[in-house]
């Protein structure tokens, strides 16, 4: 049986990434393995001795450990196959990506936070760019019916990672959509430059017409391969998140579908990809895929 990794939600917050996976876990028949952290900064005590320290750390992961499973025990759902640890960590992704890589989990779920900022880097945006297994990001609690699944693809990027990517993305999108019996969108943005049309350099009008001629025949190829309407393919001009997000709400979305190329140092951080940018305009669960 597969398993899904859930990291524990904070104890102000609802248990949203545990109700979605055990949505998931009942589609995909898979058994969940819920994750709490905990961390507090004892040492700048003092007065503490390192071994009144270890009493502490103990009580506090044993304290958390109690109301994770308190809440799991609340659950509607059965829990025969829930299992719960809970781990003393500052860097969560790094605890996080360990388990990754001795287990054989589906997806990690987790509630979106954000991704930081420049001098603040969460979670989030580290799990985006170093798993190697999708990421599941939870924004609401239930799917609705009729809604659908977004696959959200680059046509510029022709290397054989990009190609390779899309494939992932299309591939995971379709079996999501399958698997939650929901119609099955796919967008293209493509970005403007705007200056140059500013400066009647370019026409606006033309070169989208170009651009429309240039990727058309690849998201039909796109459509017939995963037996997409083409009434639901989708090429917008614009600044990509601000496309995808208003594709996924005109389109009824529950889940967008997107792949991360990650950026690593400096540039990175100042760069991010498409994927992490549209967390912050995203009002739907989002599916990240991850380069193989």
């Amino acid at each position: 049986m597969s398993k899904i990794l859930v990291i524990a939600h904070r104890e102000d917050e609802s248990p949203t990434a545990i109700n979605k996976a055990l949505q998931l876990a009942e589609r995909y028949c898979a058994g969940i393995h819920i994750v709490a952290f905990c961390h507090e900064e004892l040492e700048s005590v003092g007065s503490f001795t390192a071994e009144q320290v270890e009493q502490v750390k103990q009580q506090i992961v044993d304290k958390r450990h109690q109301w994770i499973q308190h809440q799991v025990a609340q659950l509607e759902h059965g829990t025969s196959n829930i299992t719960v640890d809970t781990q003393w960590e500052k860097e969560i992704y790094k605890a996080v990506l360990k388990e990754v890589s001795t287990n054989d989990y589906r997806f990690i779920v987790a509630q979106h936070h954000g991704t930081g900022s420049f001098f603040h880097i969460s979670t989030e945006w580290y799990l985006l760019r170093e798993s190697r297994i999708p990421v599941y990001l939870v924004r609401q609690d239930e799917w609705k019916s009729q809604s659908t699944v977004l696959a959200a693809v680059d046509l510029k990027n022709d290397s054989v990672e990009g190609k390779l990517m899309r494939e992932q993305v299309m591939s995971a999108a379709a079996d999501f959509a399958k698997t939650f019996n929901s119609r099955l969108h796919c967008c293209f943005c493509f970005e403007l430059p705007e200056i140059l049309i500013d400066l009647d350099v370019i026409d606006k009008v033309r070169y989208q017409d170009e651009v429309r001629e240039k990727y058309l025949p690849q998201m039909q190829a796109l459509a017939q391969e995963y037996h997409i309407d083409e009434q639901d393919l989708h090429v917008k001009f614009g600044n990509p998140q601000k496309c995808i997000a208003s594709v996924a709400t005109k389109s009824k979305t529950h889940t967008v579908v997107i792949g991360s190329m990650a950026r690593s140092g400096i540039k990175g951080k100042l760069i991010g990809n498409t994927a992490e940018k549209l967390t912050a305009y995203l009002h739907t669960d989002m599916l990240i895929v991850a380069p193989v």
